[in-house]
């Protein structure tokens, strides 16, 4: 075969590869769908109940389904978190299966709570313990109003930690969030692809010589 048909094939596998591989999270869920509330209901967790997350401060993790408050509705699926629960809160997941020193892009969805001011709808958002952003200043409308945010991150040997916290007022109404995802970048998969392609075809060109 030649070599612009042989570099075509790897071109097309790479982009599949891409595009399967941008679609996989390694967040557990990642849109608090689990464990499942009635409509319109709320519930405040430990750390036991909500999969893929722990507590890290105040009193537990507030789940609310569609309408759980007025005018509130998740940006993915039925259910979102709100990081102040009875009091100021904070959550964390342990990633783990990450490799060390690449880069993965972090995203989420945030929104204040409806109807309160700026000064209650803060958090925070770490990486392995570094403050990645401060949210603050949202003030909420009458119904959600979600707001896309996206990192660049980079992974540490062994376990990965992704942490948001509640800030400023701690009076059990808070900042809402979503949608939590974590995937390759799409640069490292493309490269990481295209040279497992070409290579393997290399290797079948000399087998053959």
């Amino acid at each position: 075969m030649k070599k612009t048909g042989l570099l075509s094939i790897a071109l097309a596998v790479v982009f599949a590869l891409s595009a399967n591989v941008s679609q996989a999270s390694y967040i557990v869920n990642g849109s608090f769908e689990d464990p499942a509330l009635n409509n319109g209901a709320w519930q405040v967790f430990n750390d036991a109940t909500v999969t893929g997350w722990y507590v890290t401060s105040g009193t537990g993790i507030e789940i609310q389904n569609n309408g759980a408050v007025p005018g509130a509705s998740a940006f993915d699926g039925k259910q979102l978190v709100e990081l102040d629960s009875y009091s100021n809160s904070g959550m964390a997941q342990d990633i783990s299966g990450l490799s060390a020193g690449s880069g993965y892009t972090l995203s989420f969805a945030y929104s204040p709570r409806p109807n309160q001011p700026a000064g209650t709808n803060g958090i925070s958002v770490y990486w392995n313990n570094a403050l990645l952003q401060s949210i603050t200043g949202q003030v909420g409308g009458a119904t959600t109003s979600w707001a896309p945010y996206s990192f660049v991150v980079y992974a540490q040997a062994g376990i990965n930690t992704l942490k948001f916290e509640a800030t400023e007022t701690s009076d059990s109404l808070g900042g809402y969030i979503d949608d939590v995802k974590l995937v390759p970048e799409p640069a490292a998969v493309f490269v990481w692809g295209f040279l497992s392609v070409v290579g393997v075809c290399w290797l079948r060109r000399r087998s053959r010589a």
